[in-house]
């Protein structure tokens, strides 16, 4: 009965099979269109499973912020912010951030664009591998107090609403904890 009521539908989808033909051909012209099928989902569910993926981030040093050995500069986030009113403190699994960070950046002017480029890298066999995290953006500032932002849930969201202007600028962000 299903196979029946299955040739109908396949003809009825696909006029180019003339009804006189055999139901050996159809039947085998059914089994490629399936097996088309069955490739197509097979390469997609790495792909759902990719990004159905949870992952736990454990701090292996409390300085959280550490420079990037690959930069051409080699500055990191202590070369742009002051960070020195700032607590992050790892415990229970989340991470705690209070205090606020001053902008040092010499040259760096309210109306300028800021490009951010973050990738997330574990440190494995003696050497920082890449992750499948990472985000850029041309212009930060258009996005960085957008809901559907990267950067909005995990930092923005936690900068009071009267204060928020761009990185570029002095501001100071309620206190927050992340669940990692």
């Amino acid at each position: 009965m299903v196979l029946i009521v299955d040739l109908a539908m396949f003809r009825l989808y696909n006029p180019k099979i003339e009804s006189s033909s055999s139901i050996e051909s159809i039947f085998f012209a059914m089994l490629i269109q399936r097996s088309k099928v069955l490739t197509f989902l097979g390469f997609l569910l790495p792909i759902a499973l990719v990004y159905g993926t949870l992952y736990e981030f454990i701090l292996d040093n409390d300085e959280v912020f550490d420079k990037c050995p690959d930069m051409l500069d080699g500055k990191g986030i202590h070369d742009y912010f002051d960070l020195t009113n700032l607590s992050i403190v790892y415990r229970e699994g989340r991470v705690f951030v209070s205090g606020s960070m001053t902008c040092k950046w010499e040259g760096v002017e309210p109306t300028d664009r800021i490009t951010i480029r973050s990738e997330l890298l574990k440190f494995q066999q003696g050497g920082w591998q890449p992750t499948p995290i990472s985000a850029y953006t041309d212009d930060f500032c258009a996005i960085q107090f957008a809901p559907t932002s990267i950067f909005f849930p995990v930092w923005s969201r936690h900068i009071i609403e009267w204060d928020r202007k761009c990185i570029n600028n002095y501001g100071v962000g309620s206190p927050f904890s992340l669940k990692l």
